[in-house]
């Protein structure tokens, strides 16, 4: 019975509210919005997020709730309905919260220019990476960083190596020097190659 579902949606314990939030095809988009307006269960919202076929204004109420976590789950709940401008405001905000990145970047549907808008700060959060590993010397990611940057800038074309300033070492061959760099360091191993 609809009374019962809906107490069992309200439970303190996630592990008895989390299933029926995410599964019950009881709830009503009403009582989904009361949930998510008044739960003080941590994973509540995220429950929520993860349903199928959310419809439009129960995202925009997760949304409206800041909690990273549920956004991020909503993101990746691919027959979840966003909004288009719902996802432009994600997608901006997207350069600060690194746990909506790998969900908005799998999603199917993204608004025009989204993935321009996107391509500056993953490039930069993936870089990040690349800075922490033992194998890249500064001079390395250096070479990279410009790289990356002109290809972003230029739309992703393929630029002529002299247009770019400089050799286009991701699609021709390493230039000698920085071989020669790697493998002084004792760093030229067949990963670094591949």
């Amino acid at each position: 019975p609809r009374e019962i579902i809906k107490l069992l949606a309200s439970d303190l314990a996630i592990e008895v509210s989390g299933p029926v939030l995410e599964h019950s095809p009881v709830l009503h988009d009403e009582d989904l919005l009361e949930i998510i307006a008044n739960t003080q269960v941590d994973g509540a919202v995220n429950a929520v997020a993860r349903r199928e076929n959310l419809r439009e204004n129960i995202s925009d109420a997760i949304v409206a709730t800041d909690n990273n976590g549920a956004i991020a789950d909503l993101l990746g709940n691919d027959s979840a309905q966003i909004r288009e401008e719902t996802l432009d405001q994600l997608i901006d905000k997207a350069e600060g919260v690194t746990l909506w990145q790998k969900p908005l970047v799998a999603r199917r549907e993204l608004p025009d220019g989204a993935a321009a808008r996107m391509a500056h700060y993953l490039a930069d959060n993936l870089l990040a990476e690349l800075e922490q590993r033992a194998d890249m010397d500064e001079a390395t990611l250096s070479e990279v960083r410009a790289v990356v940057s002109q290809r972003i800038d230029t739309g992703g074309g393929r630029a002529e190596p002299e247009a770019a300033g400089g050799q286009d070492f991701l699609n021709g061959d390493l230039p000698m020097d920085m071989v020669m760099r790697l493998y002084n360091a004792r760093k030229l191993d067949a990963r670094v190659v591949e």
